[in-house]
């Protein structure tokens, strides 16, 4: 939260002090949104099979195949989700703003910005309803 306040509050700060605090801000909540799918994934499979954390990648919790994820998520916004934070299908298409972030991968230091700190802001708050809605029993198919 103190990283998303000091990119607002300094919104009218030039770009270059501004750019950091997004870069910043956004990492930390691409790697909170991994961690949670992971946290998820390993509590759900918890007493079927064991899963080493680092075993749990972003790819494998997003794939369509992943049946245990489509509990919480459903097929359809799965793919949603990983259209955003990674790339699908042979063509590999999608936004994959994760490695996209973590490895300054075609993104230029004038695309961090404030709406896109709210899109990766607007992913993690998905991610966090979807979750909570999931672990209070109203959205079990």
């Amino acid at each position: 939260c103190n990283m998303l306040r000091l990119a607002v509050g300094n919104r009218n700060a030039g770009s270059e002090a501004l750019q950091p605090l997004c870069y910043s801000t956004m990492m930390f909540a691409c790697a909170f949104i991994e961690k949670l799918l992971r946290i998820v994934y390993i509590d759900l499979m918890k007493g079927k099979q064991y899963i080493p954390a680092e075993k749990a990648t972003l790819g494998m919790l997003l794939t369509p195949n992943n049946t245990t994820m489509k509990q919480v998520f459903g097929e359809t916004h799965i793919k949603h989700l990983a259209y955003f934070l990674s790339q699908v299908g042979e063509m590999r298409i999608g936004y994959n703003y994760r490695n996209t972030l973590a490895h300054w991968v075609d993104i230029e230091r004038s695309g961090l910005t404030l709406p896109f700190v709210a899109t990766i802001m607007w992913l993690l708050t998905d991610i966090v309803n979807s979750m909570f809605l999931y672990y209070l029993g109203e959205d079990k198919e």
